[in-house]
């Protein structure tokens, strides 16, 4: 019902990819916590998916992922770097992010817990 009242993201629903991150954020949130932009959906999508991998990690005190600006680098050492990369990719307009792309540091990060 809600994505009745919120018809650009429902256009966007096309997208397989979107229309997984929409269901997760609404499966996070409940139907009606759905936000209504898909840049609102997207922050909602990576802090579920950070508050998960804490999970996984265990219980870390005064650790919040709920917001993206305070993310603990020591936590998700990755997570500062790939949203570097990100970034740039948006100033160079490219829309794909490949494995040849990651550099080592990146990926020593993700895998190693460095």
């Amino acid at each position: 019902n809600r994505l009745l009242s919120l018809p650009a993201v429902r256009g966007m629903c096309r997208v397989p990819v979107v229309l997984k991150i929409v269901c997760k954020v609404q499966e996070y949130m409940g139907e009606d916590g759905l936000p209504r932009t898909m840049s609102g959906i997207y922050k909602q999508y990576i802090c579920g998916q950070l508050y998960h991998s804490q999970l996984k990690i265990g219980p870390q005190p005064n650790v919040s992922v709920t917001d993206l600006s305070n993310i603990p680098s020591d936590i998700f050492p990755a997570f500062d770097k790939l949203c570097e990369i990100s970034y740039q990719f948006c100033i160079d307009l490219k829309l794909v992010i490949s494995d040849a792309d990651l550099n080592d540091s990146l990926r020593d990060s993700v895998f190693n817990g460095s």
